[in-house]
């Protein structure tokens, strides 16, 4: 349990590319301030495109028949980075962030004087040491940092979550889960629960993972994020609804959308600097199929329709999580007006 600095709230910053390990820290988080208090006073706000104004109201409003007020914003460090990016073909260079950081010091302002009944929460991927409102506030922040999986971390991860369901896994299991899967968590973890009823509390072996954990999903994602950006709306929704037939959750979809769509822009930037395949592949953690089926995004489709996409999946995370619009309801109206932009 995180200590409070007197006359302060509680403040986080939860960073990282392994969203399966941010998103259990963030719900202990919410588990912990909900024995506290109730949903009415939990806030999610889009740091991206939140005035100042509006997280300060967020921040010091006073919590209703409680002590304790939670507020998670996504995204707001990565407003203040900057960073040069390569336009739809690769050559232009712009500036992200350069009207932002001339107001980085109002938010600042707002978080290093945050109300002592107030925790609040940022939700980022990965930032720069050159960030200013990061350097500003980390030194209040309680950071937990959650960067992707190595192989032996990876390794040390699938037995001990195999362990807690209570069953065991061999070495080779271990190993070819590594290879068709790689780091993505939640496939992975997704697909341990999947091997443990089909072994029924026995040893997971080498065969069961041949049997059991195929690329179909995987390459469900594919054509989901392909139709989207094709503008193929019936498509991409049946696609959708296949997966969630197949017993998906619609947040374990958006994070598989989100990611596909980040390795997407990753490669496509390695591929403006010339690294090699397979340095592209290391950097990446992917497995042969996946990562193949990156390179083909990449070169398919823009940075703009891309980015879009990564937006348009937080807004929708937002309204789910704040109630404005049921899961799958917000999953079909997010691939619908995708399609149409």
């Amino acid at each position: 349990m995180a200590v409070y600095l007197e006359g302060y709230g509680m403040f986080y910053i939860l960073m990282g590319e392994d969203s399966y390990s941010l998103n259990k820290a963030l719900n202990k988080i919410r588990d912990e301030f909900a024995e506290e208090s109730f949903s009415g006073n939990v806030t999610f706000l889009d740091g991206e495109n939140i005035a100042l104004n509006d997280l300060q109201v967020a921040c010091e409003t006073s919590p209703f028949l409680s002590n304790r007020r939670l507020v998670i914003v996504h995204s707001l460090l990565k407003r203040f980075e900057t960073k040069a990016k390569a336009d739809s073909v690769g050559t232009k260079k712009t500036m992200r962030g350069v009207k932002d950081n001339q107001d980085w010091q109002g938010y600042a302002g707002c978080i290093n004087s945050l109300p002592d009944f107030t925790t609040l929460v940022l939700v980022e991927e990965s930032i720069s040491n050159s960030n200013q409102l990061f350097s500003e506030i980390s030194d209040k922040a309680i950071i937990q940092k959650f960067p992707l999986l190595k192989y032996k971390e990876l390794s040390v991860w699938i037995r001990n979550f195999v362990e807690s369901l209570g069953s065991t896994i061999s070495n080779t299991a271990v190993d070819l889960l590594i290879k068709f899967i790689g780091n993505d968590l939640w496939a992975m973890s997704n697909e341990i629960q999947k091997l443990i009823l089909y072994t029924e509390g026995r040893v997971i072996n080498e065969n069961d993972v041949k049997t059991i954990v195929t690329q179909a999903q995987e390459a469900s994602i594919f054509v989901l994020v392909d139709a989207v950006l094709e503008g193929r709306t019936g498509l991409a929704q049946n696609v959708a609804s296949r997966l969630i037939n197949q017993g998906l959750s619609i947040p374990y979809i958006l994070s598989m959308i989100s990611r596909q769509t980040r390795l997407s822009l990753l490669a496509r930037e390695m591929l403006s600097l010339h690294i090699s395949k397979d340095e592209m592949r290391s950097k990446l953690g992917l497995a042969p199929f996946a990562f193949e089926k990156t390179l083909e995004h990449a070169g398919k489709h823009s940075y703009e329709q891309m980015v879009k996409i990564y937006e348009k999946i937080l807004e929708t995370d937002i309204s789910i999580k704040t109630g404005i619009y049921r899961d799958e309801l917000a999953l079909n109206l997010m691939l619908a007006e995708l399609s149409l932009s």
